[in-house]
């Protein structure tokens, strides 16, 4: 709203940041032009407080009502604002997280994830941490998903994934965490990584994939309710279709380590459930890890092999999924094959 001698000044835009604010935190707009030219004319009223009722959180209320005063004079600056609010509506890592900003935003894709790799876990990280909601962390991962797509070069594509992973493992302490970062992994981190990282052209970036996906599944305690079959939905047609077409030695190797702890995996997501069909969704989740299991045993590698039967705990996981007679038919079966086999020593031995 501009004032008598037509300036254009600072205060202008804050009245516009209190306009974003309110829409942001009531989901209403607080002004069409109509209703902006009659309180330039006459001033607050009625139906602009109840509007402004409309935000829950109080300091926001106060915050949006100061910076919507019609007097400029009487709305505070931004430096003012920061200052006021620092620890309250903004975080106290606030100011460094912006410096951090400020610095990526300069850069290209694959340095970004090289300085975030390379400064995070000293410099940012334990300062996002200190707050227990988890916003912070959830800043920092919409940071590196944002470049992910953007990515040209391995060692980035596969940085970027363990950045992921460290985020949310570090989160994982923080109580109220698990959910704020619970709907993030499943609605965004699991299914980018399965559509994409999972069908990158190298290999190592494909085996990263299944390892990440593994270890961030795992965070989630309670998966939301929207996710409770994403193992038979997309994940698991995806992991069969890499093991049976995949060329690469490696990709098959990080399955077989992992397959133990994502039949657990599958297993919670479906215990969360409240559908009716339990039955039937266990039935299709056991069909699914028999065909990946009786596929990775089978493997003419024999490293694949060893890998699943050796890896602490991997075949304790899945004795636990399949119960007893399933084991019998579809791990005890492949077992007795290996003591036959007289060629291959290290698997005998295994």
């Amino acid at each position: 709203m501009l004032s008598d001698d037509l300036c254009l000044t600072s205060k202008m835009d804050m009245f516009s940041i209190g306009c974003m604010l309110a829409e942001i935190f009531s989901d209403r707009v607080l002004f069409d032009l109509s209703g902006l030219l009659h309180y330039k004319d006459k001033g607050r009223t009625a139906n602009l407080t109840s509007q402004l009722k409309q935000i829950d959180n109080e300091t926001v209320r106060a915050l949006v009502t100061n910076l919507t005063s019609l007097a400029p004079g009487d709305r505070q600056s931004a430096a003012q604002v920061l200052a006021a609010q620092k620890g309250k509506l903004f975080p106290a890592y606030f100011d460094k997280l912006y410096v951090l900003m400020r610095t990526l935003v300069r850069l290209p894709p694959d340095a970004k994830i090289l300085y975030l790799s390379q400064e995070l876990e000293a410099l940012y990280l334990p300062m996002v941490l200190a707050e227990s909601s988890g916003r912070g962390v959830l800043l920092l991962l919409n940071l590196v998903t944002s470049s992910l797509r953007a990515l040209k070069h391995v060692y980035c594509k596969v940085e970027a994934q363990r950045v992921l992973c460290l985020l949310v493992a570090s989160a994982r302490p923080a109580t109220t965490t698990t959910t704020t970062l619970a709907p993030f992994i499943t609605d965004r981190l699991v299914p980018y990584l399965a559509s994409h990282c999972l069908l990158d052209e190298d290999h190592r970036v494909r085996g990263e994939a299944i390892l990440s996906m593994t270890q961030l599944l795992e965070v989630v305690a309670r998966p939301p309710p929207a996710d409770n079959n994403l193992f038979t939905d997309y994940l698991l047609e995806l992991l069969l279709r890499a093991v049976a077409t995949d060329r690469s030695t490696y990709v098959r190797l990080c399955l077989a380590r992992c397959i133990g702890r994502l039949s657990q995996q599958a297993l919670h997501f479906l215990s969360q459930s409240v559908d009716q069909n339990y039955d039937e969704e266990l039935a299709l989740l056991h069909s699914y890890f028999a065909n990946l299991v009786s596929q990775l045993l089978t493997d003419s590698n024999n490293c694949v092999r060893r890998a699943l039967l050796m890896t602490p705990e991997n075949c304790i996981h899945l004795c636990t999924f399949f119960g007893r007679q399933k084991t019998n038919e579809v791990i005890l079966s492949h077992i007795i094959t290996f003591l036959n086999d007289k060629v291959s020593y290290f698997l005998y031995s295994d």
